[in-house]
């Protein structure tokens, strides 16, 4: 996830989840399988469901900083 840095999501255990991973700004990203293809899964800070679902790593970075910018705007 080219120009965000993001880890690998921990979850409340402590056990690292897979395919699951936590931007430095708060935004969750998970990696899910619909047959053989895969979709990103993208939640934001404070939020409890995804507001994106995209295919690649480029459109994850690309959805996240248009929500940033929109979540700017409206505060």
């Amino acid at each position: 996830m080219t120009g965000l840095k993001w880890k690998r999501h921990t979850g409340s255990g402590g056990s690292r989840a897979e395919d699951c991973w936590l931007t430095e700004c708060g935004y969750k990203v998970a990696r899910c399988f619909i047959g053989e293809a895969a979709r990103y899964l993208i939640t934001a800070p404070g939020s409890g469901s995804p507001f994106a679902y995209v295919d690649t790593r480029e459109e994850v970075v690309s959805a996240i900083n248009v929500n940033k910018e929109q979540r700017n705007a409206n505060h």
